[in-house]
């Protein structure tokens, strides 16, 4: 997963699985701008969300892992 930053901001970051349990949380406080990667390669195959928190905006995407 790519993340691009316009500008510094103030994130949370968080994978979630389809029970709505938190399985990872990526990053929690200040980012710089710019694009950094978050890695599922330790995550078992299946539907996970990644939530977003940045500027009093919440973005969910759904992702369905198969390697």
């Amino acid at each position: 997963i790519n993340v691009n930053l316009p500008e510094n901001e103030e994130i949370t970051l968080a994978i979630f699985n389809t029970m709505g349990q938190q399985v990872a949380l990526v990053k929690n406080g200040k980012a710089e701008n710019g694009t950094f990667n978050v890695s599922l390669a330790n995550q078992a195959n299946g539907i996970y969300y990644v939530k977003m928190n940045v500027q009093d905006k919440i973005v969910t995407k759904k992702i369905i892992l198969n390697k």
